[in-house]
């Protein structure tokens, strides 16, 4: 049987390795040759956690469960609940990345992130995904204008796409659940306000579903304001961002909401992360209106060059049992997460982490839960 991901990642790979020793290394976690910039990411966890003795209720908008694995455990089969009381271990190979640029001058950019994936390995990507796949064009000197077209990350949120460069080994509700949204397929417009804002405005497939098999012939909509300040090494950002669009199918109900996120560096040392979100999905003829609410607070301290500590809390609250088509966390209920974290510089390219995590979900009907749980991971830029 012939499989076209599979024997086009082969031919990839076997280009890859063909073409590897005629980039040269820039010392910034790429490969360059030229006007074409490569590199690759890889992340694997080794980690152990703990569902009490109570129904399972949550269950993201990415299928993902609770705790510091959960992530890791969205390649369970669609619809699949750990068991109440269940353990689970394992080494988990969360996927393999590979990030290629190449320019057409100084005004083009091509740009490929592929990532590849073993569910049954404990990837959260299974086979080979295009994350993002797009074409940016610099249209003016005069405020960097900017149009972009195809499949890319959108502004808003404190948790980046790629793990190696989040303060955590493990992610929140906020990113898991898409309670704001993390990227679409469409186009975007953006421009250099001033030296310090920037404005970038998309209209896309969808924000939060982001899949054609919706059925609508309205694009989704969403804008973010992003002031800039402090110097190169440590700036501090704020970005806010509002969106609506058709996100169940059709062009009705609508979808709608916000985010704030703020990124302070204290001191050389200190950085803090806040981020607050609303979302609303109006209600379809099988649901009911839903809201969610949910915020962040992520404090790091460095306190050696190599060395950081890590505390993070989430709160993350669904109001109704879901519109219909989205159950973003999976029930009516109230999610509390709580981690302590360290992190190591390991070498220029490669990382250590270690994380324990304490969740709480406490469903609206239904007996609350616990989920404990400890992970390390070991990833590499290169």
């Amino acid at each position: 049987m012939f499989r076209p991901l599979k024997f086009f990642a082969i031919i990839l790979i076997s280009l890859l390795f063909q073409f590897l020793p005629a980039l040269s290394h820039s010392g910034q976690n790429r490969w360059v040759k030229g006007d074409f910039s490569m590199s690759i990411f890889f992340d694997v966890q080794l980690g152990f956690q703990h569902f009490s003795d109570d129904p399972v209720t949550e269950v993201a908008y990415d299928n993902s469960s609770a705790g510091v694995l959960g992530e890791s455990l969205s390649s369970w089969p669609a619809g699949f609940t750990p068991n109440p009381g269940q353990d689970v271990y394992g080494v988990f190979v969360q996927k393999v990345e590979l990030d290629m640029m190449k320019r057409f001058g100084d005004r083009t950019r091509l740009r490929a992130d592929i990532s590849f994936g073993r569910a049954a390995s404990g990837s959260y990507i299974d086979g080979l995904v295009a994350s993002h796949a797009y074409v940016a064009v610099r249209l003016t000197d005069n405020y960097n204008v900017q149009l972009m077209l195809g499949r890319f990350g959108l502004q808003p949120g404190y948790e980046p796409f790629r793990s190696y460069d989040n303060d955590s080994l493990s992610w929140s509700i906020l990113w898991r659940g898409n309670l704001y949204p993390p990227g679409t397929t469409g186009i975007q417009l953006s421009a250099d306000l001033t030296d310090h804002f920037s404005l970038y405005v998309a209209a896309g497939n969808g924000m939060i579903n982001d899949s054609l098999s919706k059925g609508n012939t309205l694009p989704a909509f969403i804008s973010s304001l992003v002031w800039t300040w402090g110097s190169d090494a440590r700036p501090n950002q704020l970005v806010v961002t509002p969106w609506i669009g058709p996100e169940s199918g059709g062009n009705r109900p609508l979808t709608y909401g916000g985010d704030f996120t703020l990124s302070l560096w204290g001191s050389e040392r200190w950085k803090i992360g806040i981020e607050g979100c609303y979302q609303r999905d109006n209600a379809t003829a099988t649901g009911v209106n839903t809201d969610y609410a949910a915020g962040l607070l992520n404090v790091r301290y460095q306190f050696l060059p190599d060395w950081y500590v890590l505390g993070k809390y989430v709160f993350a609250r669904q109001f109704a049992a879901g519109n219909g088509a989205l159950n973003l966390t999976g029930a009516k209920q109230n999610i509390h997460e709580a981690l302590v974290a360290v992190g190591y510089q390991l070498t220029e390219s490669a990382k250590l982490k270690g994380e324990f995590r304490f969740d709480v979900v406490d469903p609206a009907s239904g007996a609350s839960q616990s989920t404990p749980g400890a992970a390390i991971s070991y990833e590499w830029l290169f």
